[in-house]
């Protein structure tokens, strides 16, 4: 499970279209561009993408698939700044899901700073 942490955490920092970065599907010209000044990254993502994009496995065979369920459970539990959502929501052309994580925003309070 700490190879598949790295791999998932390696996959949610790479830069993204801003419609994935919303949790959304790119669509055809909605691509990332590496030489846009403007980088998105994933605030959102659930255990069925995690199972198709990083794992590689057709999506349809996640509902059956336990070990690979927990497995995704306990490696996003190991990514700092990352935490599973206590709602169900739909999530993009995945529908439906159960399990969602999200990533943690920090909130500083630059003011305290400032005299």
């Amino acid at each position: 499970e700490e190879i598949l942490a790295n791999q998932i955490c390696e996959w949610l920092d790479k830069p993204v279209s801003e419609s994935e970065s919303k949790g959304l599907f790119a669509h055809e010209g909605d691509q990332f561009d590496e030489d846009f000044d403007i980088h998105f990254y994933r605030n959102k993502t659930c255990s069925l993408e995690i199972y198709e994009k990083v794992i590689g496995m057709d999506r349809k065979k996640l509902a059956t698939d336990r070990n690979a369920q927990l497995l995704i459970s306990k490696a996003m539990q190991q990514i700092p700044g990352w935490h599973r959502c206590s709602r169900q929501g739909r999530f993009g052309s995945y529908g439906k899901q159960m399990v969602i994580y999200e990533k943690i925003v920090s909130q500083n309070n630059d003011d305290d700073d400032e005299l």
